[in-house]
């Protein structure tokens, strides 16, 4: 019998501006799950949910998964005591929180997913808990195991609260088409989530087969430094410019040539957002 899986995006003060951590920290990590348990997805800052529902996921769920942000901590703290007070689910933390100060989040948390990739360690949970328990750390997973782009998943559009993110981004999709960085922004927390210092891809043609599904959306290609590797950016560019979508990226200003410019604009790119720290050198 496979194992259930519920994924709890925590309550937020308002309504998100940004949605990519939630397709993307959430709902990719939550279909890569699907692969190995049955999963469920509540996203609280979005669409309320009863109590009752919640003790019943606390119930009838062997894990539940709370991505913890700083702006939802307090949220996801709560949210724990109430799986803990309600059901036997073991209480899993992941997220930005817990890759740069895993200590604040251990002692109201089973496990800590901290440093590395959050998959990898994802499937030897659910493969055999006793074993990944006795390696952890203080109840913090610390083993750094590395996916590759051939991997990863795609934000589960069939699990995720849809009709409410669209209402926030109106037919705007989003996808992570890169991880880890080779630089050190002080702003940036990628390097906890990826501490080896090294970048990693979405191959291009999986990045296609996700979009040529929902040609008709706008996207955003989450992404460190999108042009980090000019002859990998030309050819996303090229792939998404074949079905004649529009998207937007992020990259740094030391990052991008004319060259690579020209072939993101010809083929789609209509936004790319600067890194602050380039922002500000740019401005003075």
């Amino acid at each position: 019998m496979k194992q259930k899986i519920g994924f709890i995006w925590p309550q937020e003060p308002f309504l998100p501006q940004g949605l990519f951590k939630h397709f993307v920290y959430m709902g990719e990590t939550a279909e890569y799950t699907r692969k190995l348990a049955d999963v469920e997805i509540l996203d609280l800052s979005v669409r309320p949910e009863k109590r009752s529902k919640l003790v019943e996921m606390s119930r009838d769920c062997d894990y539940v998964f709370l991505p913890v942000e700083a702006y939802t901590a307090r949220s996801a703290k709560l949210l724990s005591d109430l799986i803990q007070e309600n059901g036997s689910a073991k209480r899993i933390a992941y997220g930005t929180i817990a890759s740069v100060n895993p200590k604040v989040l251990s002692p109201h948390f089973d496990v800590v997913l901290s440093k590395g990739n959050w998959e990898q360690a994802i499937k030897k949970m659910l493969s055999d808990y006793d074993t990944f328990k006795d390696r952890l750390n203080n109840g913090v997973h610390v083993e750094n195991t590395p996916i590759d782009g051939s991997e990863w998943s795609h934000p589960p559009l069939d699990l995720l609260p849809m009709e409410e993110y669209n209402s926030i981004h109106p037919g705007q999709l989003e996808i992570r088409v890169q991880r880890g960085c080779v630089h050190n922004c002080s702003f940036c927390g990628e390097k906890y989530r990826v501490p080896e210092r090294r970048v990693y891809h979405r191959d291009p043609q999986d990045t296609l087969k996700f979009v040529e599904k929902n040609t008709d959306s706008f996207y955003y290609l989450d992404a460190t430094t999108f042009t980090e590797n000019p002859e990998w950016a030309i050819e996303t560019s090229r792939a998404l410019g074949s079905l004649g979508v529009k998207w937007r990226t992020v990259t740094r200003a030391d990052k991008i040539t004319p060259r690579v410019a020209k072939e993101m604009g010809k083929n789609g790119c209509v936004k790319i957002v600067l890194r602050k720290k380039w922002q500000e050198r740019l401005s003075r």
